[in-house]
């Protein structure tokens, strides 16, 4: 895909990869929308970059989630949504269900102009987690965000639709491997 003069919208807020990847794309000449909850964090971000365009959405309303619905074309997910963590099963789940989705929504828009990528990292090392990792004394505290969206933005510049980063590649490798 050609990465320059798009119109790239981005969910999941406007902090760490959200932000990250708004960065990258902005840099390389794209309209950028980036959706979130928090109004506060997606003022900021607009203050950083004022071409960003920014829309305050809470999918948990449903009425929120339709009017998103509309005009969203692509959802970023996570490695669980190929191996669940325990302690996190709702978490877990609902990045199946994104998996489900976008790889469907693919599928219903080959013959379009629109492109559905999905990216799918590991732990990030973002605000999201960060306090329930110390309480568990977890000591990897994920990767950078940055990283993220450098691996990301390569991976959509040759058109590879589903993006794995860092782990999460061996992680999708065992899942063909031991499918059970």
């Amino acid at each position: 895909m050609k990465i320059t003069g798009n119109t790239i919208l981005i969910t999941g807020e406007a902090t760490g990869i959200g932000l990250e990847l708004a960065k990258e794309f902005i840099a390389r000449g794209n309209a950028v929308i980036v959706c979130g909850r928090r109004e506060v964090k997606l003022m900021e971000a607009k203050k950083a970059f004022p071409q960003m365009v920014i829309k305050q959405c809470d999918i948990a309303d449903v009425e929120q989630g339709r009017e998103l619905y509309k005009f969203c074309v692509a959802g970023v997910t996570s490695g669980l949504s190929i191996v669940p963590l325990f302690i996190t099963p709702i978490y877990s789940a609902t990045k199946a269900g994104l998996h489900s989705f976008s790889v469907s929504l693919r599928k219903q828009l080959v013959n379009t102009s629109i492109k559905v990528f999905e990216i799918i990292p590991p732990i990030v090392d973002t605000d999201l987690d960060r306090g329930a990792r110390d309480k568990r004394g977890q000591t990897d505290k994920g990767i950078k965000p940055a990283q993220v969206a450098k691996e990301a933005v390569e991976a959509i510049a040759k058109d590879k639709f589903e993006i794995s980063i860092g782990i999460v590649k061996v992680l999708r490798k065992g899942s063909r491997i031991f499918p059970k």
